[in-house]
């Protein structure tokens, strides 16, 4: 399965770095609910590989969501979503 999230290279949001490119992505889809709370993120590797970015970009991505509390990893089990902020 692939997943919704893009980046782009080239345009007016390459300016933006490419793991600020994927945490927006991957917290609007949060937002949105299209990913709720329970479901998995894909693999850092996998999603890594199918962006054609570093794994330490995607690493760097998941751990601003982990900071802000929407995501929780675990070792073994992987990271699941595991908040959705409220709106105001």
């Amino acid at each position: 399965m692939r997943s919704r999230v893009r980046v782009h290279r080239r345009g007016a949001l390459a300016e933006t770095p490419l793991y600020r490119q994927i945490g927006d992505q991957l917290r609007d889809a949060i937002m949105r609910g299209e990913l709720r709370v329970g479901d998995r993120l894909p693999a850092s590797r996998a999603l890594a590989k199918e962006l054609r970015v570093s794994r330490n970009t995607v690493e760097a991505a998941i751990a601003q969501l982990a900071s802000e509390g929407l995501v929780e990893r675990r070792v073994g089990s992987g990271t699941r979503v595991c908040s959705v902020p409220r709106g105001p």
